[in-house]
């Protein structure tokens, strides 16, 4: 803001000369028609002058002084009452207020980049009051600075997989002696779409070890069968055995005895028969005799058949026919 220029004009013969003073109130211009009693000093042209500034009216487009004292600095010598000269001047200079001008828009800017390269976003324009500026107490612009659009609304973002939490663990594969438990998980949360990356990091499944520190049961186990035994009977069938034991292992740990029997029985040599020694069976009766009178005879018999021999058994001793006297007293 440009101020206005008043020159100091000499009125005595006095040696003051002052060539300009600058009138500002508090280092800023004045308002019009009040009144700055107020000592000004700004560069006078000789430096032992001094410019005394009692009272300065500001009007409307112009700068009055009415009541200017100039010293020499031997004058002045710091009191203000020691005033010689006096000087009124007006001076008009149509500087000192200047136009208000209003603020107006510049032109809107390009539409700026859309703020989502998916699922929808917005572009901006802006604009600034700076065509021109408002100053001098003009009036601001009136309107938005700035205007959206939607967009992207149609392109649908690429969604990268990511994994579900992990699953329960499950059942060990084995009860004791170490075994093996996995748990699961699955690429939905969400599900890869539009293009978006699986899961890359890790794996679906992963296991461990378990009851690795529990001793299993160990049931009992048959060894094997032992040769059979003799045959209680040479012949004509008898029994033979064999054996076994519950040793192969031996149970062990809460595990289970071996089931089924330790022996095992069958008949044997029932193809062979016994030798049976031959016997006499019981005498038949006695024959009629062999003359009615004068003597004779009459005869029995007698089989080796009860039993009679077999597989190499021994024959009958003895006869097998007998005979007897008879009807030896009967004369004829």
């Amino acid at each position: 803001m440009k101020l206005c220029v008043v020159e100091a004009v000499k009125q005595s013969t006095e040696t003051a000369t002052v060539t300009y003073v600058q009138f500002m109130e508090h280092g800023k211009p004045g308002s019009p028609g009040s009144a700055v009693p107020k000592l000004v000093e700004e560069e006078p042209a000789l430096e032992r002058e001094v410019v005394m500034l009692h009272h300065l009216l500001l009007e409307e487009g112009s700068v009055r002084v009415v009541y200017l004292k100039i010293l020499t600095k031997s004058q002045w010598n710091g009191s203000k009452n020691n005033a010689t000269h006096n000087l009124v001047q007006t001076r008009t200079c149509n500087q000192f207020i200047n136009c208000p001008v209003d603020g107006a828009w510049s032109s809107w800017s390009e539409w700026s980049y859309c703020s989502s390269s998916c699922s929808g976003g917005f572009s901006t324009q802006q604009r600034t009051c700076t065509s021109p500026f408002p100053i001098y107490g003009g009036k601001n612009c009136t309107g938005m600075n700035q205007k959206s659009k939607p967009c992207n609304a149609d392109v649908k973002c690429p969604v990268n997989g990511a994994w579900t939490e992990w699953g329960v663990w499950s059942t060990c594969s084995s009860t004791c002696a170490g075994g093996k438990t996995e748990r699961s998980r699955a690429c939905t949360n969400p599900t890869p779409a539009h293009g978006g990356w699986i899961c890359m990091e890790g794996e679906s499944t992963e296991s461990k070890p378990c009851n690795s520190n529990i001793v299993c049961p160990v049931d009992g186990g048959w060894s094997e069968w032992t040769l059979w035994g003799d045959c209680t009977s040479t012949c004509t069938g008898g029994t033979r055995v064999r054996r076994r034991k519950c040793t192969s292992p031996v149970k062990a740990h809460g595990g289970r005895d071996c089931e089924g029997l330790p022996t095992q029985q069958e008949g044997c040599n029932t193809n062979i028969g016994c030798p049976v020694n031959g016997a006499w069976a019981p005498w038949t009766s006695w024959t009629k005799c062999s003359s009615p009178c004068g003597g004779g005879a009459k005869t029995r018999s007698r089989t080796c058949t009860g039993p009679p021999p077999a597989h190499g058994g021994a024959g009958c001793d003895g006869p097998t026919a007998d005979s007897l006297d008879c009807n030896m007293d009967v004369p004829c």
